[in-house]
């Protein structure tokens, strides 16, 4: 997804489906881990925090992290800081991790009543200071702020904030601020100030390795424009969630273009 001439980077993404009637956990949910963990092999639980409340676990294959309780499942999956972004196959593989996980867990506990289910996404847009953020923010069309507001107050403009929901069929919530990192990640960025036409050596490989940089970068910026959206529907009377994360990522993407022209 490409805003404002900014490339998203989709930094992390969150599954929930809450429940009525799951007190049954508390019988169950050892069962529930074995069956999980005899199935599909990749999740681990943290014995150290599995308790009446709640049993969390970790895959082995993407580090994605479930928990499950009386009231709650759900599944997240984060971008490793300094890393790659998450990837279309990254976000196939985690939707098939939804899907098994949920039916498996929602069969073991007898669920059958269900409050909300609900994904949220989390997408990042580089930015060369918090001051471009704000810029860049107040250039989309998603909100304004009138002249009278900003005269009452002296100074610049430094920061900006907005979440607002939206409820219909599907709901959204919709939040955009600025954010920083709280430490530079060592990528080497002096390589950034070497240029390979003045290297009488290697000097393909070094102008990769800028690109490459660049790169990294640009996917782990120190500054940054947040888009954190959730869509979420309540008292579902239909439970698919590997179907309700496609078509989430499908809308988040839609209507986020809709915001830019």
């Amino acid at each position: 997804m490409v805003l404002k001439s900014k490339q998203a980077v989709l930094q992390k993404v969150i599954f929930e489906l809450r429940y009525r009637h799951g007190y049954i956990y508390l019988d169950k949910c050892g069962r529930t881990i074995n069956a999980l963990t005899s199935r599909y092999p990749e999740w681990t639980p943290r014995d150290d925090a599995v308790s009446p409340q709640n049993a969390p676990l970790v895959s082995l294959q993407n580090r994605c992290v479930l928990n499950f309780s009386s009231k709650k499942l759900d599944l997240s999956l984060e971008m490793l800081p300094g890393g790659e972004p998450l990837s279309d196959s990254d976000l196939d593989a985690y939707a098939d991790q939804v899907e098994a996980t949920s039916v498996l867990i929602t069969e073991q506990l007898g669920l059958t009543d269900f409050e909300r289910i609900g994904f949220r996404a989390w997408f990042l847009f580089a930015c060369e200071s918090a001051r471009e953020a704000t810029t860049w923010l107040m250039g989309l069309k998603a909100f304004s702020l009138s002249e009278q507001f900003h005269s009452a107050f002296a100074g610049d403009l430094d920061f900006v904030s907005v979440a607002v929901v939206f409820r219909g069929e599907t709901n959204y919530r919709v939040a955009l601020n600025q954010v920083e990192r709280a430490a530079r990640v060592e990528v080497g960025q002096e390589i950034l100030n070497v240029q390979a036409s003045k290297l009488p050596k290697d000097q393909q490989r070094v102008f990769h390795e800028q690109l490459r940089v660049r790169k990294r970068l640009d996917q782990n910026p120190q500054f940054a424009a947040l888009m954190d959206i959730d869509a979420f529907c309540d008292d579902p009377p239909l439970v698919a969630p590997r179907e309700f994360i496609k078509k989430s990522m499908l809308e988040f993407t839609t209507k986020a273009a809709k915001m830019s022209k």
